[in-house]
């Protein structure tokens, strides 16, 4: 595979993911959590890259507090 056929090819995963990721993103920030969470809550996090979704990460909200 060429570069030019590498990049075409990430061009076209982000065109095809991006409204995916919007969508989440305004679901996220327009719904929100009905309350605070728990300091030990842990939740699952999608991991993505170009080629689409490779798996998820577990975090605990005590990361962010």
């Amino acid at each position: 595979m060429t570069w030019s056929q590498r990049l075409a090819r990430a061009q076209q995963k982000w065109t095809d993911m991006l409204p995916l990721l919007v969508d989440a993103y305004l679901k996220f920030k327009h719904g929100g959590t009905a309350a605070e969470p728990a300091a030990g809550e842990v939740f699952t996090l999608p991991v993505f890259d170009v080629y689409g979704k490779v798996g998820s990460i577990k975090l605990s909200y005590a990361l962010f507090m």
